[in-house]
């Protein structure tokens, strides 16, 4: 993915392997996306946002299948 974006690889995998990673993290800073808990939301809602993203139909449509509750939680403890 990282030479699909025009990222340029060394081919060793050690060294590669955060490339694409760091390449979003840097689009992510100049976009100004902001974390979960920069947008005010309370690590206390977390729950309550998993629980809701469960019911959301655009789930049936995600390529892993069987998400849990957990795995959304996961996800969004990252974000926070």
């Amino acid at each position: 993915m990282a030479e699909a974006i025009g990222l340029e690889t060394t081919g060793n995998i050690d060294t590669d392997k955060y490339l694409l990673s760091d390449e979003l993290l840097k689009m992510i800073k100049l976009l100004g996306v902001k974390t979960i808990s920069e947008q005010g939301i309370s690590e206390e809602s977390l729950d309550r946002l998993a629980e809701d993203a469960l019911h959301e139909p655009v789930l049936n449509f995600n390529p892993r299948q069987g998400v849990t509750k957990e795995d959304i939680l996961d996800i969004l403890k990252k974000a926070f």
